[in-house]
């Protein structure tokens, strides 16, 4: 068990929007199936997500609208804790298992 909590972000409507707002956009529908999964400091109850949260939100946020569209300039300009709760549903997973026996390897 790795200690990590996996937070997985569901993209809400404002960001679909966003995201259909740029032309040649046929990735739109990917939305529904593929979610980004973004390991963060473990925590044990959905009441500890809050801290997390303020503390890490401004980097999932970039990293989700850099995954879709790296120019920045098309971004909102004030990114706030409360814009991406608009933005994003938060799925928490506490438990986080790894089964493979080869070497976990960060790609990045």
């Amino acid at each position: 068990m790795l200690n990590r909590t996996a937070l997985i972000l569901r993209p809400k409507r404002p960001f679909q929007d966003w995201l259909k707002s740029f032309e040649n956009n046929d990735d739109a529908p990917e939305l529904e199936r593929d979610h980004s999964v973004y390991l963060v400091p473990a925590i044990d109850y959905y009441d500890e997500l809050d801290a997390i949260l303020k503390d890490v939100f401004s980097v999932l946020f970039e990293s989700e609208l850099e995954n879709w569209n790296a120019d920045e300039s098309t971004w909102p300009d004030r990114r706030t804790l409360r814009m991406f709760n608009d933005w994003f549903n938060v799925e928490l997973h506490t438990m986080i298992v790894d089964i493979c026996d080869f070497e976990l390897v960060d790609d990045d």
